[in-house]
């Protein structure tokens, strides 16, 4: 009866444990730059790009991502296996379904690039603008609703006026992306009577894109048409490569030990991030040892049966091990 007991409070640690080490639905696994901000529930919160809270930070469904200038995000979402860059001066919102399967994105404003493993079954991912809708099944693509820069003022800088003409464009790196008009381009030609756009795919190094003249709400309703990457797109990307590895959630390590890279990427927060892993190890063999060192001498006083039996002994061996494993992995990557 004493060991049915110790069993079943073994497979309650075990249980609990395994929530606690659990993806969470995304996050941060690259930041750089000054500062970002996350939106939940109408409530701003502000963060240093560089400070330990950034590397790691989970996010939840429906949260916007703001960033300041000069400043990159790198978002990985587990349901899908896809990697998410968000550029400086952007605002992006992420969300799902209750399974984390069918992943869509709005883009607000500001450039975002996005690395899909390949999907199956009615998994899907999806990012919005506010003329186009772009959907994949696996490839590098990405976004961009930025305003058309003016003439040059006197002083010699360049800044969009309040009626600039705003950029909706969908790139394709690799796979193929098919762009369809957004449900609010549907909306205004049914109600407008002109002819809905019709749908395109792109391929590699392929784009589509419509220019919006914000002061002209007639001219909105534009078709779909492909055009071949610009240069201004590859250059601005050429230095952002997807960092993150993006391969089936199943074979990715839990949690941030997910951050690590291999050998030769970029490495401006690869050795924070390992600092975070070997953090995480340390942490794991010395409060494992302190667990099997306490049962150890709890078992050495009571009559208690088989030590390995005794749930603080095993599950202070599991943490151990787990500690021990995790630097073995994380010295690979050094």
């Amino acid at each position: 009866m004493r060991n049915k007991s110790r069993i079943a409070t073994l497979v309650a640690f075990v249980l609990v444990g395994s929530l606690a080490f659990a993806e969470p639905w995304a996050s941060i696994t690259f930041a750089e730059g000054k500062t970002f901000s996350v939106v939940r529930n109408g409530k701003s919160s502000v963060y240093a790009a560089e400070s330990a809270q950034a590397i790691g930070l989970e996010l939840q469904r429906g949260d916007i991502l703001q960033t300041a200038g000069s400043t990159y995000l790198e978002v990985f979402i587990t349901g899908v296996s896809a990697a998410v860059q968000v550029a400086e001066n952007t605002s992006f919102m992420c969300d799902s379904d209750e399974t984390g399967t069918k992943v869509s994105g709005d883009l607000h404003y500001g450039r975002v690039r996005a690395k899909v493993a390949k999907l199956a079954g009615a998994s899907s991912f999806k990012i919005t603008t506010p003329t186009l809708v772009a959907g994949v099944r696996g490839t590098d693509f990405g976004c961009d609703v930025i305003a058309v820069r003016g003439a040059k003022a006197a002083s010699g800088s360049a800044s969009p006026s309040a009626s600039a003409p705003v950029v909706n464009r969908v790139f394709c790196f690799e796979g193929s992306v098919a762009v369809t008009p957004s449900p609010d381009i549907v909306k205004i030609a049914e109600t407008s009577q002109a002819p809905v756009p019709v749908p395109v795919v792109i391929g590699k190094n392929e784009m589509v894109q419509n220019v919006v003249d914000t002061s002209s709400p007639a001219a909105v309703v534009q078709p779909l048409a492909k055009e071949s990457l610009t240069p201004e797109v590859n250059d601005f990307w050429s230095d952002r490569p997807i960092v993150s590895p993006v391969q089936p959630t199943s074979l990715r390590v839990p949690g941030t030990f997910a951050n690590l890279w291999p050998k030769g990427s970029p490495t401006l927060s690869s050795a924070r991030n390992l600092k975070v892993a070997g953090l995480a190890s340390a942490t794991l063999i010395v409060v494992g040892s302190a667990l099997c060192v306490g049962a150890a001498a709890y078992s050495s006083n009571v009559d208690s049966g088989l030590p390995l039996v005794d749930p603080l002994y095993a599950g202070g061996a599991i943490m151990a091990g787990s500690g021990f494993s995790l630097a073995l992995l994380s010295s690979l990557f050094d």
